[in-house]
């Protein structure tokens, strides 16, 4: 069955206007890179890519056959998925000492507020 000319013409305006939105993972990337540096967006882009990596091959394996399949291991799966975050996202957060307000963050606060505003 072949398209219309008028739903693949809308078809490609779509594809071409998804693939020019920037997603999370660029959204990301371009923070990382204008807080922190080149350095930092290219550790990010690396592992980001890495996971991407991680999760080809845990399709090529077959691991996602075996959850669909497995109620028990799509469980395990879960399970394991909140112990990580409440591991990183709640006893890391509970844990970390240091003030939100670092030294750097501290004089940028203090330079904006001494700084006359423009008029």
């Amino acid at each position: 069955m072949l398209l219309s000319a008028e739903t693949l013409g809308l078809f490609l305006v779509a594809s071409v206007a998804l693939a020019l939105a920037p997603g999370p993972d660029n959204l990301f990337v371009l923070t990382q890179s204008a807080l922190h540096g080149r350095m930092a967006g290219l550790l990010v882009t690396l592992g980001l890519t890495s996971g991407l990596l991680v999760h080809t091959a845990a399709v090529a394996l077959g691991v996602a056959a075996i959850v669909k399949t497995s109620p028990l291991a799509f469980t395990l799966l879960k399970a394991a998925g909140a112990a990580y975050l409440l591991y990183r996202m709640a006893w890391m957060t509970l844990r970390a000492r240091r003030w939100p307000w670092t030294a750097a963050a501290r004089r940028r606060s203090a330079r904006g507020s001494c700084t006359p505003a423009a008029s």
